[in-house]
């Protein structure tokens, strides 16, 4: 956020894998092109500033 990487981590960290947890949401509810599934957070979680902007995900 404003430049500065708050959180960096990769999907092999993950209990299950992608495929699983596809599998597992989309049991329940219907999955559409560009919804995302939320996981959880690695460390380096901080607040949201008020202001701040220019918030990026890769």
């Amino acid at each position: 956020m404003d430049d500065e990487v708050r959180q960096k981590s990769n999907t092999e960290f993950l209990i299950f894998d992608c495929a699983k947890l596809i599998e597992y949401t989309s049991s329940f509810m219907t999955l559409y092109p560009g919804d995302i599934i939320m996981t959880g957070t690695p460390e380096g979680v901080g607040p949201v500033i008020p202001g701040a902007h220019d918030a990026r995900l890769d």
